[in-house]
């Protein structure tokens, strides 16, 4: 296994170690297998840095066996150009390639930046432009709910125990992906719909209120009354792949 790089004093030593034991320019046999065990590194590392040590004693210099590998520069880090940013307009803020090519930065910038907390990612909603009109229809209806309240002198918001909310809910009749627990000899189920893109959907009409609680803080009434079904059943008039028609009788027919 490769040992780490050698350090300069390491390489100081290998060179030392060769001029002391070497004959004729060249080192005596078997001291480089020697160094190259001791240090953990290959024959040709050994034999580099020899080379270089003994064009530099031929030289006349000093021996400067340095590594030439380059130790990890840390990157500067960017400021954020907040002049830049707030000239942007939102329209090229949706996406980080979008905003860093705006403002001449790297995707990869505008990420770190968040991650660091420079910059924050905001989820924009669409509002609703309300006419005049319904602004006043809006403040008009809170203002009703209002009351006066005697003992406090104040005016508080009612409780509207007393009002049933009432709206309609769509069910899809099933989903594209279900997880069911099955045993070991249990057949998988086989689901199948006419298009998995348009699901039948059911709608039902929801009724809720506020609970009610006692002056102990005992629920007397959980405010669910109910989910009303807008269905109906008829029987079929004709026949079809789905059902088949059932035949009238004949005082069915006047009806």
């Amino acid at each position: 296994m490769r040992g780490p790089n050698l350090s300069n004093d390491d390489r100081h030593r290998i060179g030392c170690y060769l001029f002391e034991n070497s004959k004729d320019g060249k080192p005596i046999r078997g001291s480089i297998n020697v160094l190259a065990a001791k240090y953990i590194v290959d024959r040709k590392t050994i034999f580099e840095v020899w080379r270089v040590a003994k064009r530099q004693r031929e030289d006349g210099e000093a021996l400067q066996l340095n590594s030439r590998i380059k130790g990890k520069k840390r990157r500067e880090t960017l400021e954020v150009p907040i002049d830049r940013i707030l000239a942007t307009p939102m329209g090229e803020r949706g996406s980080l390639h979008a905003f860093g090519e705006a403002i001449g930065v790297s995707a990869t910038t505008i990420f770190n930046w968040v991650k660091q907390g420079k910059l924050r990612s905001h989820t924009s909603a669409l509002h609703s432009s309300l006419a005049d009109e319904n602004m006043f229809n809006r403040l008009i209806f809170s203002l009703s709910k209002l009351s006066y309240d005697r003992i406090s002198n104040s005016l508080k918001f009612k409780d509207m125990g007393n009002i049933v909310h009432i709206d309609e809910k769509w069910f899809y009749i099933t989903q594209d992906g279900a997880k069911f627990f099955l045993l070991s000899e249990e057949i998988d189920p086989y689901r199948h719909c006419q298009s998995k893109s348009f699901i039948t959907k059911v709608m039902f009409m929801a009724a809720v209120s506020r609970p009610i609680y006692d002056g102990d803080g005992n629920l007397l009434f959980d405010g669910k009354i109910g989910i009303f079904p807008f269905t109906f059943q008829d029987p079929a008039k004709r026949n079809s792949k789905n059902e088949t028609a059932e035949l009238l009788k004949p005082n069915q027919w006047l009806q």
